[in-house]
């Protein structure tokens, strides 16, 4: 979710902004940072509301809402396999037909974003592959 930032400022009542400080310091970033998430992740799921983030070692993905540890990136990549045959994914996954459309229609909205996170994970399976190869010799 990395874009160009502009300034733009709100104001919320004094209970939702003592949760927030307190939600910051547990997850050591700052409130802004934290603000920025909530807003952005809040706008997407208003728009794709069968989709959540999710946190992994190399930041928030897009997950099912339905399945929160089955990324968008995931979904997409079986679709690619499958030859774009979205009840074949769905079978796979035993998913409902919608979210297999609202993971596609996700991914259709924030193409740049899902395909960087499918080199990442292509780029990681080839160290992991590359450092097991190496270590048998």
């Amino acid at each position: 979710m990395t874009e160009e930032r502009t300034h733009f400022s709100f104001r919320v009542d004094a209970g939702t902004r003592k949760r927030l400080r307190e939600e910051a310091r547990v997850r050591r970033i700052s409130e802004s940072e934290l603000a920025r998430r909530y807003v952005a992740e809040g706008v997407r799921g208003d728009r794709h509301p069968r989709i959540t983030f999710t946190d992994h070692p190399s930041g928030r993905h897009a997950a099912l809402r339905s399945r929160p540890r089955l990324d968008v990136r995931v979904i997409v990549d079986a679709w690619r396999a499958n030859k774009r045959d979205e009840p074949a994914v769905a079978a796979l996954y035993e998913l409902d037909p919608a979210d297999v459309r609202a993971a596609l229609d996700y991914y259709r909205e924030f193409r740049d974003e899902i395909e960087a996170e499918a080199r990442e994970a292509r780029e990681d399976a080839d160290r992991l592959e590359a450092e097991w190869l190496a270590s048998r010799g």
